[in-house]
């Protein structure tokens, strides 16, 4: 937490376009000289080499929280060990990375911040031989812990990625809310001097909560659309009713059926990407012969056409009636 107060100060000379070699404006070097007068007091900064793992009299879990702001984003852990009558909560690990300088939104920049903490519990489980699966992640961005619970093909590439490499690592019911004023991790993204440092007790043993299972804050489902959704592809049918050739362009039967079977040929050229001989073959003429009994069929009885595919019999005053038509596929006969 006392580093990135530095950090912050790089983004902010690239923005404002300083040289290397250039000299800080004023407000960068008060922020920087604060900083360094202030650096002396890490120096009286303690930490217990002992984090409760490894005592076979104490049942111990780990903590991992997440958080995000404007200008940086991080994960601190914490190992919580409990004996009978005791619970000793300590801090064992943290890291946090700048916000990038092209504007990123804060859900996602949250997502960051809980990918970056699954790495980092990753990273310690697999130094102590932990047990990944009982370490709890908290995180105050209702966005992120939907995006989390949900599946991850659901959302867009950036989230999509993300959240399928933190799902691999750990479960989403191992994920919890808590309360932003109450998570830890903030003073990692927004920084804090080496003199508050040594006298903010949350971030050296989590919050106070932390200690008791009954105290816990109550996890928040999220009921409300979530940003990043894939938009879900729409596919319009549409079925033409107009024939393919107009016929009355044609006053040659056999040149309207020839250039029929010249169409339906193109077509299975493209679909199947064969050749076929010059000459047609009777099967061709005749696909395209029956092509346009169908067709005119569907123009001109298509009550008719309706009333034989549901096994009825035709009306008295229709004109085929008379001569007890039948079905034959799709042809009436």
């Amino acid at each position: 937490p006392v580093g990135i107060v530095a950090k912050i100060i790089f983004p902010d000379t690239w923005i404002r376009g300083i040289a290397l070699e250039e000299v800080l404006p004023l407000d960068l070097a008060t922020k920087r000289e604060a900083w360094v007068n202030k650096l002396h007091h890490l120096s009286s900064i303690q930490i217990s080499r002992w984090i409760g793992i490894g005592d076979t009299s104490r049942n111990s879990d780990v903590h991992v929280f997440c958080d995000a702001s404007e200008r940086a984003y991080g994960a601190v852990l914490y190992v919580r060990s409990r004996s009978a009558h005791t619970s000793v909560v300590r801090i064992a690990c943290s890291k946090n990375r700048l916000a990038p300088v092209k504007k990123v939104t804060l859900p996602r920049l949250e997502l960051l911040a809980a990918l970056i903490g699954t790495r980092l519990l990753q990273y310690f489980c697999q130094e102590i031989s932990f047990d990944i699966s009982k370490a709890t992640l908290w995180s105050d961005s209702t966005v992120a812990l939907g995006w989390i619970r949900n599946d991850p093909s659901k959302w867009k590439t950036f989230v999509s990625n993300r959240v399928t490499e933190i799902v691999s690592h750990t479960t989403p019911s191992q994920w919890r809310h808590c309360p932003g004023d109450q998570n830890p991790d903030d003073y990692l993204t927004r920084g804090i001097s080496a003199e508050q440092l040594l006298s903010v007790d949350s971030w050296w043993n989590g919050s106070c909560w932390l200690k008791k299972d009954d105290t816990w804050p109550a996890d928040r489902p999220s009921h409300m659309p979530l940003p990043e959704a894939k938009k879900t592809p729409q596919v319009l049918t549409i079925t033409a009713t107009e024939p393919i050739i107009q016929a009355s362009r044609f006053s040659v039967y056999w040149k309207l059926l020839h250039v029929t079977a010249w169409v339906f040929r193109f077509i299975a050229t493209i679909k199947r990407k064969t050749t076929y001989p010059q000459a047609f073959s009777a099967d061709e003429l005749k696909n395209a012969r029956l092509y346009w009994i169908k067709t005119v069929q569907q123009e001109r009885f298509p009550v008719e056409l309706e009333a034989l595919k549901r096994g009825e019999r035709l009306s008295n005053t229709s004109k085929l009636a008379r001569y007890n038509p039948f079905l034959d596929g799709d042809v009436i006969r």
